[in-house]
């Protein structure tokens, strides 16, 4: 699963730029958020409501289906 392969809900703005990072953690990818100073208290917690259904809870899902696959792949 990629990052980019997974895009917010209409009203966010999202920009699929990659960072380089050493090379020891190349694998890793991250999410980077850049807000207004402005955004209110309710919107941030709208935004990370959104990236928590977007974003984190399929990876739990997908981490947890790789972890039973190498599970039944070991016995």
């Amino acid at each position: 699963m990629s990052l980019s392969s997974i895009t917010l809900p209409a009203n966010w703005k999202c920009a699929d730029v990659s960072y380089p990072l050493p090379p020891a953690c190349e694998d890793t990818e991250i999410l980077r958020v850049v807000v207004r100073e402005s955004l209110s208290g309710d919107l941030a917690r709208k935004l990370l409501g959104d990236i928590v259904q977007v974003y984190v809870y399929p990876l739990t899902v997908w981490l947890k289906a790789d972890e039973q696959n190498r599970g039944l792949a070991e016995r």
